[in-house]
């Protein structure tokens, strides 16, 4: 993934985080005229707290030795394996 990939994602995270916050005012605001409820509210707030945060979790799930610690390797981009690639199953 290069550099304009992150800034992209970045850019579009930081647009949907302000579209969050635009519902979020505006049904803080109508709550009188339009029935929202605590737990959309709630849903929303949440929503907003995790994307401003820089930590995401990835999972990668498969069969055994069908390549997903070479993915993960592959994605990390480093000199050597972080991740085991050895030919007998083995959890890292």
């Amino acid at each position: 993934m290069g550099s304009m990939d992150l800034e992209m994602f970045g850019g579009l995270k930081g647009s949907f985080i302000n579209l969050l916050n635009d519902v979020e005012a505006i049904s803080n605001h109508y709550s009188s005229d339009i029935p929202v409820s605590e737990e959309f509210k709630n849903l929303i707030s949440t929503t907003i707290s995790e994307l401003s945060s820089s930590m995401f979790i990835v999972a990668v799930v498969g069969v055994i030795k069908r390549g997903k610690s070479t993915l993960l390797n592959a994605l990390l981009e480093t000199d050597s394996d972080i991740l085991s690639v050895k030919v007998t199953p083995e959890t890292a």
